[in-house]
C-alpha cells in the first residue's frame, strides 16, 4: 500500500533493478561500476541506458563543466592598459628626444 492507501502498480524484479542503476547514477557511482553491477559488456552502453533518465544528471554535468569556464573577464593583450602596440610604440619613439 501507497502511503495515500492506494495500491502500488505491481513490481517486477527487472524494474527494481533499473531502480537501482538510476539511482546509483544520481549517487555519482561510477558507469563503469553500474554497468559491472548490472552486467553490462559496455559501458556505453550504461550510459545511453541510464543517463537520460534523471535531468539532475544532465544538470550535475552543465553544472561541472559551468565551474571550469572562468567568470571573470580578462582583457586580451591588445586590450590591456599596460600594453603598447607597436604603432603606439613607433609614434612615441619619434617623440623622444635621444
Amino acid at each position: 500500500m501507497a502511503a495515500g492507501g492506494e495500491p502500488l502498480p505491481p513490481i517486477r524484479f527487472h524494474d527494481l533493478r533499473h531502480g537501482a542503476a538510476t539511482l546509483a547514477l544520481l549517487g555519482n557511482v561510477n558507469m563503469k561500476v553500474i554497468s559491472e553491477t548490472l552486467g553490462h559488456a559496455r559501458h556505453s552502453f550504461t550510459a545511453d541506458t541510464y543517463t537520460s533518465v534523471l535531468p539532475e544528471v544532465s544538470r550535475a554535468a552543465a553544472e561541472a563543466v559551468a565551474a571550469v569556464v572562468p567568470r571573470r573577464w580578462q582583457p586580451r593583450p591588445s586590450e590591456a592598459t599596460n600594453v603598447i602596440s607597436f604603432a603606439d610604440h613607433r609614434n612615441r619613439r619619434g617623440q623622444h628626444a635621444g
